[in-house]
């Protein structure tokens, strides 16, 4: 499973869809839609979108690997 946090320079669709394409990667099963804003409000935002996934994660047994920017 690929989430995707939708913040950063991979928030414009562009630059998103390019670094997807240039790592070969599928499109993400998931994007938390994190927007722009302060970097504390990022992170908090990230965190709380990505708990109920890596919850969800844990229980179908999947793994997970986190690619920071």
């Amino acid at each position: 499973m690929l989430h995707h946090t939708g913040h950063g320079q991979r928030y414009d669709t562009n630059m998103s869809d390019l670094f997807i394409q240039q790592l070969g990667l599928p499109q993400p099963d998931i994007n938390l839609g994190v927007g722009s804003s302060s970097h504390a409000r990022q992170m908090s935002q990230t965190m709380a979108r990505f708990g109920p996934v890596a919850a969800e994660m844990q229980r179908r047994r999947h793994c997970t690997i986190a690619i920071p920017r």
